[in-house]
């Protein structure tokens, strides 16, 4: 179970036929930190609470639960956490 339960913004992002790679690209944002986030085992970066609202249309209230956006964002938690610091892949994201 994850911590905050999947998200609305899972339905959102299938319903606007996105996948995870294809939409963190375009929010340049790493791929499984979006995933961790739509997921709910981790709390939404500033980069996604800005950003994904206005590629989806939707508002942001409307994607992620009260728990989810109260919560503080710590890069190490949820999904790649873990990833040395360092890493090239991690330092092309501005999350």
């Amino acid at each position: 179970m994850s911590r905050f339960g999947v998200q609305p913004a899972r339905q959102a992002l299938t319903d606007g036929r996105w996948t995870y790679r294809l939409a963190a690209e375009r929010l340049n944002v790493p791929p499984l930190h979006l995933r961790g986030a739509v997921l709910g085992h981790t709390a939404p970066s500033s980069a996604i609470r800005d950003r994904l609202p206005v590629l989806l249309g939707r508002p942001l209230s409307g994607l992620f639960t009260r728990e989810a956006l109260a919560a503080k964002y710590n890069p190490g938690n949820g999904p790649g956490g873990r990833q040395r610091p360092g890493e090239s892949w991690i330092t092309s994201y501005d999350a």
